[in-house]
């Protein structure tokens, strides 16, 4: 059976279809935005973990270059 054919079988009024068809619509969208934030977040995650990397790595070549040069 299709969608279409089970809202038409249903006895409620056209604004209860209505408020069922937004209800439905909202609850995608908000489950929607929280998909996508926890994503955005775990990319975010991934590129401050990168750069903490690249940064400690720098710090080190900086160390050992200044300490080679006191020699």
């Amino acid at each position: 059976m299709s969608f279409r054919r089970i809202i038409n079988n249903i006895t409620v009024s056209p604004s209860a279809k209505i408020l069922i068809g937004w209800t439905v619509v909202i609850g995608l969208g908000i489950e929607a935005f929280i998909l996508a934030k926890d994503s955005i977040e775990a990319n975010r995650k991934k590129a401050m973990l990168s750069r903490q990397r690249m940064q400690e790595s720098n710090a080190e070549d900086f160390e050992s270059n200044t300490q080679r040069t006191h020699w």
